[in-house]
């Protein structure tokens, strides 16, 4: 058998005298091997004087020679081309001794031994080792590696690896063009998309000790980006088309910023940055239920210079915007290039009450990326076979996810519960410490806080009390099928969308009637359904089958809300079972392709009647009810620059209508609700009880309402302001907080009696 070495050294004279050293003696090891060795050397320090020095007597050896460096791309081209024609296997390496000439032989035998194509020596698979490499390569490579999986689907876990054994047949098959280090990762994009068969071998990289590095930062950041812009087939471009869809879809749910839906919760997450910025650790955002990574996140942004809206909405935008790639990475991973490629149809432009509940700073922008990138890496990690980092992650991500909200065991669990039975390596040792110690690591804040204050979230979250008796249980079900599932996917609820035209209306029941065909096509066919029109690629075997985790998702989602307390919850709910659409767009991309199988115009037709209806129902820029929303917001500034003006320093008032000026003020004035059990960071305990206050309370524009009663009956002397959308009544003369609240409650809970019989409380 005849090998031939090729190795492209620029300005490498301070160790290409080792270098040659070790490799000659690595040769001169190998039985049965006939060797020749391709030196393509580049550069004008002394690099070709020592090499011609040490191998002018071994007529085997050749080095072809420029001064002017052409680029790592362009010097392979040329030491392939000088490879003689009877040579069986050839071998590159690095010329600054980050390879190990030593390790040729084994990597030969392997790919002799697994009848490879290409072999790529990989720093990535179990058994290799890493020694040194600077913090922003290894991230500039790891994020290559990642982009290439992403955009390529290339299994290959390293790409960027110049450690390989090529069969020099194959290697003559390849044409590839790019003159930089890009070079490397084209090499295999071409070779996958040939068909040759590439594998990976551990090896042992340690980085160069002798001589400088000629990877530039930059130059090399963008002979990547070149290549893989390069490289983008159509269907790369029609998915990068609909990630940017997606993305011009979730800035217009965002801006311009108006009243957000449920502004009070929304703020909740203003209000913990205050505290992240007074130097303090908030674990949660709201109660013990809601964590505070979202106010984590909103205190960046105001360190950033962002206003109080902008910081509110911008991070569940980048949030949303982050899910998208998971949601795709996770389709991918478990139904295959093509079924993700169809659903990202469904990811970029979702449900109408998908968007209207993950658009703003709720708290469920969070607790959705978690349970996506969870489903992710749960996915990655039962297809794993070398791999350990899946997880790692997947672990922190979960740990993350009950951080944010315990809503996300509905995703956690399932997928905790699928891998574990499905891939065995979670029982061993190493694997399960990654796992443990990933979750640990993300739930840490979390688990200190419950720890040491004897487990609140369990004990006083609503969302962790069962529901009492039989009877709530099936009302909790009841509701979930008749109410929750329609709204989620459907939008049926014409009080939420006042905006819902008679068109809207009538595609209601053929919008429900597809999502239910989806999931049984999805369920029922499966496996059964390959070769007429799309198969699951992740079902390798029955453990395995994707089916499983997404039964799994419904289940527990499903018992989530039929057991708990939560469930019992009546009105605009649908949010308590989001999660649950993670799932959704995955059984409609298999029902399109089913479709498509038979008639391409059918299928066309469902995506666009979908669609459409998901564009229809979404509160976009142009709308009436979003200009409405605008000019809400607008009044609600111009209705704390009045308070201010005034000199109120407390407000009192209904919880969604006074919450929010706390955040808005800038905490300048205090908003009370007349519920004291709504005051979620206790405001009231932060005022003065003994110093007077100018107080008002807050009501709607129209006269003779319930707040105008309210005041009536207490005797308070009050000047009345009419803004847009609120009637302002100013006390005339201050109170101290505890005389004004008790007996504006006082009054508030006689009223609230009085009503009872009347709306049947």
């Amino acid at each position: 058998m005849k090998l031939s070495v090729v190795i492209a050294a620029y300005d490498e004279a301070e160790s290409i005298g080792l270098l040659w050293e070790r490799l000659e003696k690595s040769l001169n090891a190998l039985e049965d091997v006939t060797p020749e060795v391709v030196f393509v050397i580049e550069g004008t320090d002394r690099t070709q004087q020592i090499l011609t020095e040490q191998t002018r007597h071994l007529p085997w050896v050749r080095l072809l020679c420029n001064a002017t460096p052409s680029g790592l791309g362009a010097a392979f081209r040329r030491g392939f081309a000088a490879v003689s024609d009877d040579v069986d296997y050839v071998v590159t390496l690095d010329a600054d001794l980050n390879h190990q000439p030593e390790e040729i032989q084994g990597l030969l035998a392997t790919a002799i031994e697994r009848n490879t194509d290409i072999l790529v020596g990989s720093r990535f698979v179990a058994g290799s080792e890493v020694i040194g490499t600077p913090f922003w390569k290894r991230a500039l490579s790891v994020g290559i590696n990642r982009l290439m999986h992403i955009g390529y689907g290339l299994e290959v876990l390293d790409r960027t690896s110049g450690f390989r054994v090529y069969r020099a047949s194959s290697l003559r098959q390849l044409t590839v063009h790019n003159d930089a280090f890009a070079f490397l990762p084209e090499l295999l994009i071409a070779a996958s998309r040939t068909g040759l068969r590439i594998a990976e071998a551990p090896i042992r990289f340690t980085y160069r000790q002798l001589g400088q590095s000629k990877m530039a930062l930059w130059p090399t950041s963008w002979s990547y980006l070149r290549m893989l812009v390069s490289q983008c087939t159509p269907s790369t471009w029609a998915i990068l088309a609909l990630f940017t869809a997606g993305l011009i879809l979730r800035i217009g749910l965002v801006f311009p910023i108006g009243k957000l839906p449920g502004e009070a919760d929304c703020v909740l997450n203003g209000l913990c940055s205050f505290q992240v910025l007074r130097g303090e650790f908030p674990v949660f955002a709201s109660y013990t239920r809601l964590g505070s990574i979202g106010g984590h996140l909103t205190a960046l942004l105001s360190l950033l210079g962002a206003g109080p809206r902008f910081a509110l909405v911008f991070g569940p935008l980048i949030e949303s915007v982050l899910l998208m790639g998971f949601w795709y990475l996770f389709f991918r991973e478990a139904l295959g290039r093509r079924i993700a490629a169809v659903a990202l149809l469904f990811v970029a432009i979702p449900s109408p009450s998908y968007n209207y509940w993950t658009s703003t700073g709720n708290g469920y922008p969070e607790v959705m990326l978690f349970c996506g990138a969870t489903l992710w890496l749960a996915a990655r990690a039962v297809r794993s076979v070398h791999e350990r980092w899946p997880f790692f992650a997947l672990g922190v991500a979960a740990g993350l996810g009950l951080w944010s909200s315990l809503q996300s065991l509905g995703c956690s669990a399932p997928a905790f519960a699928w891998l574990a039975w499905s891939q065995p390596r979670v029982w061993r040792g190493r694997v399960a410490l990654l796992l443990v110690g990933g979750f640990l690591l993300g739930a840490a804040p979390w688990l200190t806080y419950n720890i040491g204050n004897n487990f609140p979230t369990l004990r006083s979250g609503y969302a962790a009390d069962v529901a009492p008796g039989l009877a709530a249980k099936l009302d909790n079900t009841k509701d979930l099928l008749t109410y929750k599932i329609p709204e989620m996917i459907g939008s049926v609820d014409h009080r939420f969308w006042p905006r819902q035209t008679r068109f809207m209306r009538t595609l209601h029941p053929l919008v429900l009637g597809l999502h239910l065909a989806a999931m049984g096509l999805f369920f029922y066919l499966g496996s059964r359904a390959r070769g007429r029109g799309f198969s699951l690629s992740g079902a390798i075997d029955a453990r395995k089958d994707p089916r499983w985790l997404f039964a799994l998702v419904m289940v527990t989602m499903a018992a989530l809300n039929v057991l708990s307390v939560a469930g019992m919850t009546r009105g605009v709910t649908v949010r308590y079972i989001m999660p649950l659409y993670l799932i959704v767009p995955g059984m409609l991309a298999c029902l399109l392709l089913w479709i498509s199988a038979r008639s391409r115009w059918a299928a066309g037709l469902v995506a666009a009647v979908l669609l459409t209806f998901n564009l229809t129902g979404t509160y976009l820029p142009w709308t009436v009810e979003r200009e409405r929303q605008v000019r809400m917001a607008a009044n609600d500034d111009k209705l704390i620059a009045l308070l201010e003006k005034q000199g109120v320093e407390a407000i009192l008032g209904g919880y969604w209508q006074v919450y929010p000026i706390n955040y808005f003020s800038q905490e300048r004035i205090t908003g009370l609700p007349f519920r004291p059990d709504l005051d979620h960071y206790n405001l009231e305990g932060r005022l003065d009880k003994d110093r007077p206050l100018r107080w008002a309370v807050l009501g709607p524009r129209r006269k003779e309402s319930e707040i105008e009663l309210l005041v009536e009956r207490s005797g308070i002397e009050v000047k009345i302001h009419t803004r847009p959308g609120y009637r302002v009544f100013i006390a005339k003369e201050p109170m101290r907080p505890h005389d004004f609240l008790t007996r504006m409650r006082e009054i508030f809970v006689t009223r609230q009696k009085e009503l009872a019989p009347e709306r049947g409380w």
